[in-house]
C-alpha cells in the first residue's frame, strides 16, 4: 500500500504537468544553424536515443508556431518513455491524463505517473 506521502507527489506531479502544459513555449527556428540542430536531433532519435527523443517530443508539443504537432510529440515521448526515460515518462502520462495528443486515458496516465515518481522525478 503506498503512503499519503506517495500521493501527494502524485498530485504534485499532476498539477506541476497542467502549469507546464498550459505555459509552454517553443522558440521557432530562427535560421539554419537552428534547422541542422533539429535534423540532428531526429537522426539521433531515429537511432534510439532516448533524449533526443523526447527533446524531440518537447518540440513538437510546445507553443511553437512552426512545427507544433501534439501527436507526434506524445510519440516521441512514447519511445523515450518505454525506454526509461523518466521525464518522458512524465510526459506520457500527463498527455493520457489530458487526452493531449492521444486518447484521454486516465488510468494509463497514472501508471505512467508512478513509473516516473518511482523513478525519483521528485527526489533531488
Amino acid at each position: 500500500m503506498k503512503g499519503v506521502g506517495f500521493f501527494n507527489s502524485i498530485f504534485f506531479l499532476v498539477s506541476f504537468g497542467f502549469f507546464c502544459l498550459a505555459f509552454s513555449g517553443c522558440s521557432t527556428p530562427q535560421n539554419d544553424s537552428d534547422l541542422v540542430h533539429l535534423r540532428q536531433l531526429k537522426n539521433q532519435a531515429l537511432s534510439g536515443d532516448p533524449e533526443s527523443q523526447y527533446q524531440l517530443g518537447i518540440h513538437y508539443t510546445t507553443n511553437g508556431q512552426w512545427t507544433w504537432n501534439s501527436a507526434r510529440g506524445y510519440g516521441w515521448f512514447l519511445e523515450a518513455a518505454e525506454s526509461g526515460h523518466v521525464d518522458a515518462q512524465y510526459m506520457v502520462g500527463m498527455s493520457q491524463l489530458l487526452g493531449r495528443g492521444t486518447e484521454q486515458d486516465e488510468s494509463g496516465a497514472l501508471v505512467w505517473l508512478i513509473r516516473a515518481a518511482e523513478q525519483g522525478l521528485l527526489s533531488g
